[in-house]
C-alpha cells in the first residue's frame, strides 16, 4: 500500500500528532508499505525531523495572510481555510502514487476536508481525541481512555466506519514495546522523579515544578527532559546546573529507559500518559489544553495518575501534591497497577498496521 499522512507540529498545535504519526509510519515501512508525509511549513514545524527518518515530506507553504473560515474551534491551527488545504493537498496527491490511504491526523480538519479530497484516495483513516466534529473515513483511531467511549463518536461518523478506541490501540514506539518483558509494578518507593512536560511547555511548567521540588528530600534524584521546541531551554538546563542531584537532557531518543528507571513522573497529558502507563509509571499530571482534561479526569478515576491541575497550578499546590506522594508509597503502588492495568490488551502499531492492510488494501 501507499500511505499518506496530512499531519502538522507547530509551537501552537504541539509535536505529539507528527510523533505519533512517525511511530505508525515506521510500523507501515517495516511491513513494506511506502510511506509519504504532506506537511505545512508552521513555525515550530517537524519537516526536517521526518525527513531524518527518512520519510518523503511535500511542505505546504506558510500561509502569512490566511483567514480560516470554519466553525471548528481549531481552525487557525492550520493558518488557511480548510478548503485551500484542500486543494492544495489533492495537487500533491495527484503527484504521487495513487493513495490507499490517507491518514488524517489534524484537529482542524474534518469531514468537509475528507469529503473534498475523497476521489483522491482510496479510503481515509482518521486519527482523532476530541470527538468534537463529524468525520467521513473508513477508519477511526482515538487511542484515550474514556468511561463513555462507546459514544463518544455517535452521530459523527458514517454507520461503515470502523473505531479503534482506547489504550491497546496507542501507537507507543518501539522503545516502549521493547521493554515489555520488564516491566512490572512498582515499589512505591520514590527514590528518581522524571519531569518532561512535551515538546513545547510554553507556561515553562518544568521550572515551576523544579522550584517546587526544592525543599523536599535532597536524595531524590531529578532527571528533567526539555522538548526540543521549549522557548525556555536555556534557562531551564542554567537552573538544573545550579541545583543537586538534578539532570537536564535535551533531544532524548531513550525516553523509555527514562521513565523504565524513574518511580515517579510529573508531565502533561497527551500521548505520553500512555507511554507512562505501559511502563507502569505513576505520573502527577496536569492539563496542558482544554481537550487533556476529560481524559485525565478519566484516567485518574481509573486510579493511573494523580491530576494537579492546569497551566495555572502554583508552586505550592505542586508542593503539597509531592509531599502527598513521597508519603504514601501504597497509593504510588496502587497508582502503577491501575497504569499497567488500562494497556492490558495493547496491540500497538503493528496491530493497527494489520487492521489498515485488512481495510485499505487492494
Amino acid at each position: 500500500m501507499h500511505i499518506v499522512f496530512r499531519v502538522d507540529a507547530s509551537t501552537q498545535i504541539g509535536t505529539g500528532h507528527v510523533m505519533r504519526c512517525l511511530t505508525l509510519a515506521h510500523a507501515l515501512e517495516q511491513k513494506q508499505h511506502s510511506v509519504s508525509f504532506i506537511c505545512r511549513e508552521l513555525t515550530g514545524n517537524l519537516i526536517d525531523l521526518i525527513r531524518q527518518h527518512a520519510f518523503d515530506v511535500i511542505a505546504l507553504p506558510l500561509e502569512t495572510d490566511a483567514h480560516p473560515n470554519s466553525e471548528n474551534q481549531h481552525a487557525a491551527w492550520l493558518q488557511t481555510s480548510w478548503q485551500r488545504d484542500a486543494g492544495q493537498c489533492i495537487e500533491v496527491l495527484n503527484t504521487l502514487p495513487r493513495t490507499d490511504c490517507l491518514v488524517v491526523d489534524h484537529y482542524a480538519l474534518d469531514r468537509s476536508w475528507e469529503q473534498a479530497v475523497s476521489n483522491d484516495t482510496n479510503h481515509i483513516m482518521v486519527i482523532d481525541d476530541l470527538a468534537d466534529r463529524q468525520h467521513d473515513a473508513a477508519l477511526l483511531l482515538d487511542q484515550n481512555y474514556y468511561l463513555n467511549s462507546a459514544e463518544r463518536y455517535h452521530d459523527l461518523l458514517p454507520e461503515h466506519t470502523r473505531q479503534l478506541l482506547g489504550p491497546q490501540y496507542t501507537l507507543l514506539r518501539p522503545e516502549f514495546t521493547e521493554l515489555s518483558s520488564s516491566i512490572k509494578p512498582r515499589s512505591g518507593q520514590i527514590k528518581t522523579i522524571l519531569i518532561f512536560f512535551g515538546g513545547v511547555d510554553a507556561d515553562n511548567l518544568t521550572a515551576r515544578t523544579l522550584d517546587a521540588l526544592q525543599t523536599l528530600d535532597s536524595n531524590i534524584r531529578t532527571e528533567v527532559i526539555l522538548g526540543s521546541t521549549n522557548p525556555n531551554k536555556d534557562e531551564i538546563i542554567n537552573f538544573c546546573d545550579s541545583l543537586d542531584n538534578v539532570n537536564c537532557h535535551t533531544a532524548v531518543t531513550n525516553m523509555a529507559e527514562f521513565m523504565s528507571r524513574a518511580d515517579l513522573a510529573i508531565g502533561a497529558g497527551g500521548t505520553t500518559t500512555w507511554e507512562r502507563c505501559y511502563l507502569g509509571l505513576p505520573a502527577i499530571v496536569f492539563t496542558l489544553a482544554q481537550n487533556q482534561q476529560a481524559v485525565n479526569e478519566d484516567v485518574e478515576h481509573a486510579g493511573a495518575v494523580l491530576l494537579a491541575g492546569n497551566t495555572t497550578t502554583p508552586v505550592d499546590t505542586i508542593r503539597t501534591l509531592l509531599k502527598e506522594v513521597l508519603n504514601e508509597p501504597d497509593k504510588v503502588r496502587s497508582m502503577s497497577e491501575a497504569a499497567l492495568a488500562l494497556m492490558r490488551d495493547h496491540i500497538g502499531a503493528s496491530g493497527v498496521v494489520d487492521i489498515m492492510e485488512q481495510t485499505c488494501a487492494g
